[in-house]
């Protein structure tokens, strides 16, 4: 269990803010589980689960708070991902240090990824996915209308900048992208 909860609140936000610009099959994300392993109880940190083309996708998350990521905190989350009865990605959260190559490497032979967590980079990504959800370009499919939108070029490419095109107080919409060209 972590000591310090502020780094496993902002990473849970940060992936239930992802599951609204995702379109993940029933996402489930609980903080501080508790799963039956094939010999113990084991808490984790945060368990995340979803469908993806039918597959159900489980992942397994460490943090490493306020404190450097050593070679025991691998082993000992490796350890909890081999006693589960399930297949199981592992990602462990490290905040403030740098880790050594070393320990990259041993993360890699144990099958776990290493995310250097930093809180604005998170926002700003969470930010990035959201207004381009809103900003359509030219591989959005219009469903079920297509309308229109003006454009501004943005070092040399031709971007949506958000604003709907409207006659008087009303939006047009089309059926088709051929009718709204």
């Amino acid at each position: 269990m972590v000591e310090n909860p502020g780094l496993l609140k902002n990473i849970a936000s940060s992936y239930r803010s992802r599951f609204n610009t995702e379109n993940l099959i029933s996402p489930r994300l609980f903080e501080n589980y508790i799963i039956q392993g094939k010999k113990r109880l084991h808490t984790v940190d945060i368990y995340l689960e979803f469908r993806q083309m039918n597959n159900r996708e489980i992942t397994i998350m460490k943090m490493i708070p306020d404190r450097k990521l050593v070679e025991n905190d691998i082993w000992e989350f490796y350890t909890v991902l081999q006693d589960l009865k399930f297949k199981a990605k592992g990602i462990i959260y490290y905040e403030k240090y740098n880790v050594s190559k070393r320990l990259i490497e041993q993360a890699n032979n144990c099958n776990i990824e290493l995310k250097k967590f930093d809180l604005m980079d998170a926002i700003r990504e969470s930010l990035i996915k959201a207004i381009q959800v809103m900003l359509p370009d030219d591989n959005i499919i219009g469903d079920p209308f297509w309308i229109l939108m003006e454009v501004s070029k943005q070092e040399g490419v031709e971007k949506t900048n958000g604003n709907y095109i409207q006659f008087e107080t009303r939006i047009p919409l089309f059926i088709s992208k051929r009718q709204a060209k």
